[in-house]
């Protein structure tokens, strides 16, 4: 079974440079999405944009340009302020079991599938942006904040917690959207189907 870690500084810049568009815009989606890389991200897309300018140009770009590009760079990392993962809201606080129910229906996926989100045990990197999008929905959250709460480390739901000697414990590891529908025994037509970025 394969299991895979939360992105660290070299996925996430890669994940950026694959980007259509590295602009203002995108950077203020990676900075708040990723807030303790906010730095690294504004100094990378620094370079990014550098180094287009020189390939447009085939020639170095003039000094005045670059200070104007890194400030703006630098104050898009400014105006999205550095969030830690207590201030990120839980979208799964306020959710009834009734409503948990009605997600599930409405997305057509098991129990524990929708415990895997709930308690970050999925890599947001592989779970198809559409479902995200339609989660992100039906718990009545914005996308980036889900894609936020998703990013932080995995943790064990209160529920559940048992009287034991041994207490069942979070590795800090995550699974691919894959296995953890493979995990909840989801069936195979279906697996296709919510692996399908158009699902």
């Amino acid at each position: 079974m394969t299991r895979s870690s939360p992105p660290d500084l070299d996925d996430v810049l890669e994940a950026f440079a694959s980007e259509p568009a590295s602009d203002d815009a995108t950077l203020a989606s990676y900075i708040h999405r990723y807030p303790q890389f906010a730095p690294a991200l504004a100094d990378f897309a620094h370079e990014l944009r550098l180094a287009e300018r020189v390939d447009e140009d085939a020639a170095l770009a003039d000094p005045e340009w670059q200070d104007e590009s890194w400030r703006r760079f630098t104050a898009a990392a400014q105006e999205m302020p550095l969030v830690s993962p207590a201030a990120i809201a839980d979208p799964f606080a306020g959710v009834a079991p009734t409503r948990a129910v009605e997600i599930r229906r409405a997305l057509d996926i098991p129990a524990a599938v929708l415990s895997g989100f709930r308690d970050r045990h999925v890599l947001v990197a592989s779970v198809p942006r559409r479902f995200l999008a339609r989660l992100a929905e039906a718990l009545d959250t914005r996308l980036d904040q889900l894609q936020a709460y998703l990013d932080l480390p995995p943790r064990l739901h209160p529920a559940a917690s048992h009287k034991s000697e041994a207490a069942p414990g979070v590795t800090g590891e995550k699974v691919t959207f894959e296995v953890l529908l493979d995990q909840a025994m989801v069936t195979a037509e279906r697996r296709r189907a919510l692996l399908q970025d158009g699902d």
